[in-house]
């Protein structure tokens, strides 16, 4: 299986289309793939340690396995800069380390690894304090409470959905002024 490896260090890296390094073809503990779909469930739960770019899927999957990490975003050239700004928050909230794309060398990764992997605790601690493990909740709240002081005549329907992978599950919400539901779609 993908996750059957009994290297000390397993490293799975996602390349994209037509960007894998033959020369690292059947290298022990290494394991490339153009995209990582089926598998990142797996892989997410397996990791010691993410090394990730800020997007906002990622730092919001990482953030809700509560994994240790280092961000490094798209800096400001390649991006409209919301990477950075993701992963400045997510260093300030004490959820991740920052590196800037232009500083990122072997020396630097290695030094980061390290200081991360030894520190990770520090790192879980503060995702699982986190307000942001019930966002569904949260919607929920801010929803009732703005329908709840509206002026409006008619009830306010609305309509969320939010895949969590981590549980394979869907959840629809629709609110109305007069009662939420919570219906499960599978």
């Amino acid at each position: 299986t993908l996750l059957a490896s009994s290297a000390a260090s397993d490293v799975y890296k996602e390349g994209g289309k037509d960007k894998l390094d033959a020369s690292l073809n059947g290298t022990e503990g290494y394991v490339q793939f153009e995209y990582i779909k089926d598998e990142l469930p797996d892989l997410f739960a397996a990791a010691d340690l993410i090394i990730s770019r800020a997007g906002a899927n990622a730092i919001c999957e990482i953030s809700a396995l509560a994994k240790p990490n280092i961000l490094i975003p798209l800096s400001a050239n390649a991006s409209r800069g919301d990477q950075i700004l993701n992963a400045r928050s997510f260093e300030r909230q004490g959820y991740s380390k920052v590196l800037e794309e232009e500083s990122v060398n072997a020396q630097t990764l290695q030094s980061a690894i390290r200081e991360v992997y030894e520190n990770r605790q520090t790192y879980i601690n503060a995702m699982k304090k986190s307000s942001h493990t019930d966002s569904i909740g949260r919607i929920l709240s801010l929803i009732q409470d703005a329908n709840a002081n509206s002026n409006y005549r008619n009830p306010i329907s609305l309509a969320l959905s939010a895949k969590c992978w981590q549980s394979h599950f869907f959840v629809q919400v629709i609110f109305t002024r007069r009662f939420p539901m919570v219906i499960p779609i599978s």
